[in-house]
């Protein structure tokens, strides 16, 4: 079922396919299981139908592959047709389709974020950032998540693009960064010295200058930080 989330009255459109592939499925009919038996070099993620170029649904599958390094590395989603069979597999980020709107794997997106965070020392990477004992200090400049990943519409690009806020470790009332994921690569705002606050702090502040309803209460959900334009070509983060 698709629904125009920019046309409420409009009535939602109906598909009726049928895969022979999908998630929960018996044996290789399993994507994921599927997927691993066809290329066991490789670990997969979320898997999700969307439409093709031709308008027709295909569904896609994430990809990442772990090195004898133990580095878990990114590649290009697999895509299947609705008879299982491979309908197409980019090379490269350069290659991916418009029409394969979430590119990463959520949880691998997430996994390296935090591990970033947690080496993080000045402008680089140290094993020990968490210090040790008394000789060695904890790094200021490690980060952990703030919330969950979001998805929006990139208002230059109109492209779908993934936002993760972080904050510092310890102190979740101020916003130490943003990663911002594109389907060509991945880009770190460092906002350590904006003196930002958190999307939690934004949260609270919300539910506090709300009147009070007459019954039930207000719950501020999935704070974004986004641009809003004040002016033309004058914007302000809110």
């Amino acid at each position: 079922m698709i629904i125009d989330a920019t046309e409420p009255l409009a009535p939602p459109k109906i598909l009726k396919k049928e895969f022979k592939v999908g998630e929960g499925l018996w044996f290789d009919h399993n994507i994921h299981y599927g997927s691993y038996i066809n290329d066991m070099s490789k670990r997969y993620g979320i898997a999700y139908v969307t439409d093709s170029e031709t308008n027709e649904p295909v569904y896609v599958v994430t990809r990442y592959n772990v090195g004898f390094d133990l580095i878990r590395r990114y590649e290009t989603s697999i895509v299947y047709d609705e008879k299982g069979g491979l309908y197409s597999q980019a090379k490269n980020l350069q290659q991916i389709p418009l029409w394969i709107t979430q590119v990463y794997d959520e949880g691998w997106l997430e996994e390296m974020i935090n591990e970033m965070g947690n080496f993080r020392r000045g402008t680089g990477f140290d094993y020990w950032a968490g210090g040790f004992l008394w000789f060695i200090p904890p790094s200021r400049e490690r980060f952990e998540m703030t919330e969950g990943t979001r998805y929006i519409i990139d208002p230059d690009t109109d492209d779908l693009v993934a936002l993760v806020c972080v904050n510092p470790v310890g102190n979740k009332r101020t916003l130490s960064g943003v990663f911002k994921a594109t389907r060509s690569s991945i880009y770190f705002y460092d906002y350590r010295q904006a003196n930002y606050i958190s999307g939690m702090t934004a949260e609270d502040l919300v539910e506090g200058r709300l009147p009070k309803p007459a019954a039930g209460l207000y719950d501020a959900e999935m704070p974004l930080l986004y641009p809003v334009q004040i002016l033309p070509g004058n914007y302000r983060l809110a």
